[in-house]
């Protein structure tokens, strides 16, 4: 078995890649763009909901290596798994995290995007 897409793949060909968390939730309405793709911080939602649509930041990056590590045992071929930090620190994730996890290779992580800038634009009609 392999898995595919990876990141790069899926963004080209506009698809989600299989193993991964959602990057963000940013395919909703106005509000969760006001919260940067995220709902946790929106008021009113069912604890239930923020629970099921955690974004890739939103997850323990030590849970996401785990089971990737027990997914690995079925894989005939090599996996590709990026690693999200909301608040990346020194000790946040060590690399002895990565050897204890049983997975043979590591590579690198994301540190979470900077809030996006709200911009306006105003178009004259021509005449």
């Amino acid at each position: 078995m392999a898995i595919a897409p990876t990141a790069t793949i899926s963004n080209i060909v506009g698809c989600y890649p299989c193993i991964e968390p959602l990057y963000d939730n940013l395919y909703t309405e106005n509000q969760i763009k006001y919260q940067g793709g995220s709902i946790q911080n929106i008021p009113n939602l069912p604890p239930s909901l923020k629970d099921k649509y955690k974004g890739a930041f939103e997850l323990d990056p030590r849970w996401m290596i785990k089971i990737t590590a027990e997914r690995s045992k079925w894989i005939d071929q090599s996996i590709s798994h990026n690693v999200f930090i909301a608040k990346p620190s020194g000790s946040e994730l060590s690399a002895s995290q990565v050897e204890k996890s049983t997975l043979d290779a590591s590579k690198f992580g994301y540190t979470q995007k900077r809030d996006s800038e709200q911009a306006t634009v105003k178009l004259k009609k021509q005449r």
